[in-house]
C-alpha cells in the first residue's frame, strides 16, 4: 500500500523483524541514481586487497601512441578530462571522497596540483572505492552485479579525448612493494559491449561512456552499456 507525498510514492515494506518506510519516485528513477550522459564513464577492478590497501587508477593515452605527452595533467595530451561521481556520503566512502577533491584528469603520474588528500595520505591518481554486490552491504552499488572486492570510479569523461572512444587504464595499489599492476595483454572483452585493444599495449583498455569491468594483473573484461 502506497502513499503520495510531494511526488513520492511511500511504501511501507515489512519483514520477520522490523518495517520501514521507503521512497520511491512514482514518475521516475529511484532516489540517488545518476543520469547516463554519453560521457558516463564506470570502471571496476576486481582485486582482493589486504587491510589497509587503497586502489587507484592511472591512464589515458600511452606515449608511444600518442606524441608530445607531459608529466603535467593539465596540459599533457595524454590525459583525459574527468570529473567523479560521488558514490556515497557515508564512513565507507570517506577516502575516495577525499582523494576525489580536485581530481579532474586520469593521467600517468599520480597525484594532481591541488588534489585532496586524506588524514594526511596523499592520492595516488584517480581513487576508487571498494564495493560489493550485496545489498546489506554499506559498500553496495547498485551497477555492481558481480560480487565483492570491485574496486570502483563513476565519472564523467572527455570522450573527445580519448582514442576512437577508448583510452588505457592500471591500477596502482598502496602499501604494496611494488604498487603497479602488472603488465597485461588484452584481447576482445566480453559483455554487450565488447571491444578490441586499438593498438598493442600492456594495459587495459576501456571504452568511454561504458561500464569496465577489468581483474587486477588479468586481461580478462567486460564492457557493457548502462542499464538506464
Amino acid at each position: 500500500m502506497g502513499v503520495s507525498v510531494f511526488g513520492l510514492l511511500l511504501v511501507s515494506v515489512a519483514s520477520l523483524t522490523s518495517s520501514w518506510v521507503i521512497a520511491i519516485h512514482e514518475d521516475g528513477p529511484p532516489l540517488g541514481y545518476v543520469p547516463s550522459s554519453p560521457n558516463r564513464t564506470v570502471i571496476f577492478m576486481h582485486k582482493e586487497t589486504d587491510p589497509g590497501q587503497d586502489l587507484f587508477l592511472r591512464g589515458g593515452i600511452d606515449s608511444a601512441h600518442r606524441p608530445g605527452c607531459t608529466d603535467v595533467a593539465e596540459t599533457d595530451p595524454c590525459a583525459i578530462g574527468i570529473r567523479t561521481h560521488l558514490l556515497g556520503t557515508i564512513d565507507t566512502y570517506d577516502r575516495y571522497n577525499a582523494w576525489r577533491v580536485g581530481d579532474v584528469h586520469l593521467d600517468w603520474y599520480g597525484a594532481e596540483t591541488g588534489q585532496g588528500s586524506y588524514e594526511e595520505l596523499p592520492p595516488q591518481g584517480t581513487p576508487t572505492a571498494w564495493t560489493t554486490n550485496n545489498v546489506l552491504s554499506p559498500a553496495y552499488q547498485e551497477l555492481n552485479t558481480f560480487g565483492d572486492h570491485y574496486w570502483m570510479v563513476d565519472m564523467e569523461m572527455d570522450c573527445s579525448e580519448s582514442e576512437n572512444g577508448m583510452f588505457e587504464v592500471k591500477a596502482f595499489l598502496t602499501n604494496d612493494e611494488i604498487g603497479w599492476e602488472s603488465d597485461i595483454t588484452q584481447e576482445a572483452c566480453g559483455g554487450d559491449a565488447g571491444g578490441s585493444p586499438l593498438y598493442a599495449s600492456k594495459n587495459h583498455f576501456a571504452k568511454c561512456g561504458f561500464i569496465n569491468v577489468f581483474d587486477f594483473g588479468k586481461p580478462d573484461c567486460i564492457i557493457n552499456a548502462f542499464p538506464y
